[in-house]
Formats: structure tokens, sequence, C-alpha cells
């Protein structure tokens, strides 16, 4: 210890890939026939974990334009990335816009206003907000829209000329309640989702997504 170099005694990570193997073979054996895993980035960022990620075909949760530009970096094709950041600044979504990102996720009017703007042709993740308070991190605390503002979010989009393509949810980091449904949005029977989607469809909407806890996204429509 007397002898270390320059910092030579700072924190290391060890990780086994075979426990990351392990967790990607579970998924596809359990859920990989209805469920498209899209990776956070900001879990993990080593260079390592995401290019073994990118070469499994795994689509990326990105929260920044440098997540973004990272995983683009390994081949990752932008189809297979959502910005999962609900307040994005106008730079940021122009960045988005040159790479060709589309998938998008929003909580607020301004912020379907700056996409009309500067990436028209995006697709809209609504976030709304869940009740996290069973978690250590409550992200809740910061972002999702209410229920009560889905129908107006959802109109102004609608008056842009903006393809909303789904529903986003968090949970929060590390929650200690996973048998429980955080609302408006019940996991576990869905019957709160109905208004969210009865305003979609009125509004001619096609919610086809389903982003839990900015993880995954379902592929199969919603009815």
């Amino acid at each position: 210890m007397d002898d270390c170099e320059p910092a030579g005694e700072n924190a290391f990570l060890v990780c086994d890939l075979k426990r990351v193997w392990d967790r990607y073979t579970l998924w596809q054996r359990e859920l990989g026939e209805r469920v498209e895993p899209f990776f956070a980035v900001k879990c993990n960022p080593d260079p390592v974990i995401i290019q073994m990620m990118a070469r499994l075909g795994l689509g990326f949760d990105c929260a920044s334009h440098q997540e973004i530009s990272q995983v683009m970096s390994y081949g990752v094709s932008p189809d297979k990335i959502i910005y999962a950041n609900p307040c994005k600044a106008a730079s940021f979504i122009r960045h988005a816009a040159k790479h060709h990102v589309q998938m998008m996720t929003f909580d607020n009017p301004d912020e379907l206003v700056k996409v009309k703007k500067f990436h028209p042709n995006a697709k809209m993740v609504l976030r709304i907000l869940t009740d996290d308070s069973g978690s250590l991190c409550r992200f809740g605390l910061k972002f999702g829209a209410p229920l009560g503002e889905v129908r107006g979010l959802l109109a102004k989009a609608r008056e842009l000329d903006i393809d909303v393509i789904g529903i986003s949810f968090h949970v929060g980091r590390d929650a200690q309640t996973p048998t429980s449904s955080p609302t408006p949005l019940s996991v576990q029977n869905g019957h709160s989702t109905l208004p969210i989607l009865n305003s979609a469809t009125s509004l001619t909407f096609w919610i086809s997504e389903v982003d839990s806890e900015e993880t995954t996204l379902s592929r199969s429509p919603a009815s």
C-alpha cells in the first residue's frame, strides 16, 4: 500500500460477464417472444457491457446525447434506441434528429413544442406519474404526467401533428415493494390504463409501446 502509484488505490468494479449472459438468456426464455428489452445505459455504461449488449441485439435506453453517441459508436441502429429523458434541451433534440433517433419520452406540453420545432418526425412515448413511494430513489418527484393531464397532452400532440406511440412509467430505483402496483397504472390488471388508452383512441393515436421502468418496450399493440 505504501508503494502504490498515483490513483493505484482507486475503487474498481469486477463484473462477471457470465452473469450478464445468464440474465439475458433468462429474459429471452421468459419474455423474449413478447417483450423487447432496452438496456438503461445509466445502470452500467461500461464499454464492455455496452458492446456485449449491442452484439446481443438489445435496444438501449439513453438519458443523454452522450449515451446516444456511446451506443451508436458500437454500431447500434437508431431504431434500437429510446431517448428516455422527458425534459431535453433543444440542442439535445437536434442531436437526436441528426442521428435519426426517433423514439423519445415526454411529460409536458413544452417538450412537444420543442419536438415539433426540432424533430417533427419523432415517435413520442408519454411518461405518466406513478406512486413510487416504496422506492429508495423516487423519480416521480421529477418526472411523469399525472393521469389528469394525459388527455390534454395527447390533444396537444395531435394539434402539433406529433405521433405518440406509447406510454411510459418508472417505479423508482431500488423498489422495495415489487408486489404492489404503482398508481395510476396498474401493471397487474391494467384497469387504470383504460382512461389513457381511451383518450389515445379518441384522438386517433395507436398506442403500441409500453415502457416499464424505462427498460423495456412491448411489441404488442395495446387493446
